[in-house]
């Protein structure tokens, strides 16, 4: 706020001009955006952590059981069939 001396020598306050509340208005947007990009690029960074960390090896970890299963000589139906009887049998 800025201050006017009257002739009366009484201070008064004198309202913000319209140019002087707009740049306070873009002021606060900028912020505001700023504030949100701060917290994209925090999200962001979790993901790619999360993302080279232990999904990346899960994936690989499931891609060699599933190589180990196309190289077995016995086909999985077989394991299945083998378990059911032992089942029934015991």
């Amino acid at each position: 706020m800025n201050f006017v001396v009257t002739d009366e020598t009484q201070t008064q306050t004198q309202p913000q001009t319209q140019t002087q509340t707009q740049t306070q208005t873009h002021e606060d947007d900028l912020n505001h955006l700023m504030d949100r990009m701060d917290t994209i690029e925090r999200k962001l960074d979790l993901i790619l952590h999360k993302l080279d960390g232990s999904i990346i090896k899960n994936c690989d970890k499931m891609g060699t059981h599933i190589d180990l299963m196309h190289k077995s000589p016995i086909p999985l139906i077989y394991l299945s069939i083998f378990r059911e009887l032992k089942k029934k049998l015991i």
